[in-house]
């Protein structure tokens, strides 16, 4: 019969041998959930490590970078100074230039206006009418005069009569007039402007204008000089602005101190390129070396313990298996896997010390009969 005619003695023993097995098991369960943790700790370190050495880097390399990009600002700053310095003095040799090639033009000028006052005056035009209003509103020349001429004639009969209507729509002026009344009211006062500044106009016109016919007339072809000499003294202008050759505004001094920065700008850019290429060469090596050894016994003591927890592991491996094989070979090859299981030990060892069996197969023949019943 085997096991089945066996007693409790031998039924403790089985239970012994089932806790070793479960034990070994549970142990063998921590020690792998360990190992894996280990595992991931390790790999953690490694890019952690990594990620010291390549921040570490970029920063170092960055730090490099705005050293060098501070000395070329400070450069171009300096260079920018000059410039500015250079621009101020030609500019002022212009002027000076412009005024010295305009001058005749521009006393000519001035000597034709005073012989129009005088002229004026002579014929004894009203002083108010002398002047460079009544020319461009009653006596244009040119398009300079022509263009003042419109520019008046907007702000005579659009922007003004505007604000009139808006000054009326807005302020409450008006209130007690109807919505209606009030709009009407208000073209009837811009009409009215528009009508008073037209007869003053022509008021002016023909009791000044036209009454003295003959002496703007004359005054009009010596304005006329002057929009020649005005044109003369644009073109020269011109030209003197146009004209690219700055030998003649002794600007050597500036050439020279902005061509010592463009060197040192050149120099600044030079010492970066070998600073970076160094950098890249030997010192990225440095850091990584530097912090690879400052890491590595974190490192390796955490490998190690590794694999001491592998070297544990395939030990308890071992005795979980051994010890499986035997309750193999022992137990279950004659009781059955069904039977030979921790809680189901348990059931037959209280009906055997209950008395109810003397042996297993007893036991397991009551254990039977109870789970039929139940």
């Amino acid at each position: 019969m085997g096991a089945l005619s066996e007693g409790r003695e031998y039924l403790s023993t089985m239970q012994e041998e089932l806790a070793e097995v479960e034990r070994l098991k549970r142990e063998l369960d921590g020690l792998k959930s360990d190992q894996k943790k280990l595992e991931k700790d390790i790999v953690s370190t490694e890019k952690s490590i990594k990620n010291e050495i390549a921040s570490t880097i970029k920063r170092k390399r960055n730090d490099l970078k705005d050293e060098y990009a501070q000395k070329t600002h400070e450069v171009n700053n300096e260079k920018k100074g000059i410039e500015q310095q250079k621009s101020r003095k030609r500019s002022r040799e212009v002027a000076a230039r412009v005024g010295d090639e305009t001058s005749m033009l521009v006393n000519e000028n001035k000597e034709i206006r005073k012989d129009i006052m005088r002229y004026l005056r002579e014929n004894r035009v009203p002083k108010i009418f002398r002047n460079r209003v009544f020319e461009v509103l009653f006596d244009p020349v040119g398009l300079v005069d022509w263009g003042e001429f419109l520019a008046a004639g907007f702000v005579a009969f659009l922007l003004i009569p505007w604000l009139i209507y808006q000054l009326g729509q807005f302020t409450g002026i008006y209130n007690e007039l109807n919505t209606a009344n009030k709009k009407v009211f208000l073209v009837i006062l811009v009409a009215v402007w528009i009508i008073l500044v037209l007869v003053v106009y022509f008021l002016i016109y023909a009791n000044v204008k036209m009454k003295y016919k003959d002496v703007f007339t004359q005054t009009r072809e010596l304005r006329r000089e002057i929009n020649v000499n005005d044109k003369k003294i644009n073109d020269i202008k011109r030209n003197i602005h146009r004209d690219k050759d700055d030998s003649k505004y002794d600007l050597d001094e500036f050439n020279v101190k902005i061509q010592l920065a463009e060197e040192k700008q050149e120099a600044i850019n030079f010492d970066r390129n070998n600073a970076l290429k160094d950098f890249d060469e030997n010192v990225t090596k440095s850091i990584t070396d530097e912090i690879t050894e400052k890491r590595t016994p974190e490192l390796e003591e955490k490998k190690k313990a590794l694999e001491e927890l592998i070297e544990k592991t395939e030990e308890i491996n071992a005795e979980y298996d051994s010890a499986s094989a035997d309750i193999d070979s022992k137990y279950i090859s004659e009781l059955g896997a069904d039977i030979v299981r921790p809680d189901v030990i348990d059931k037959l060892a209280k009906i055997m010390d209950e008395g109810k069996a003397s042996t297993i197969g007893d036991a397991i023949e009551v254990l039977k009969g109870k789970n039929s019943a139940d």
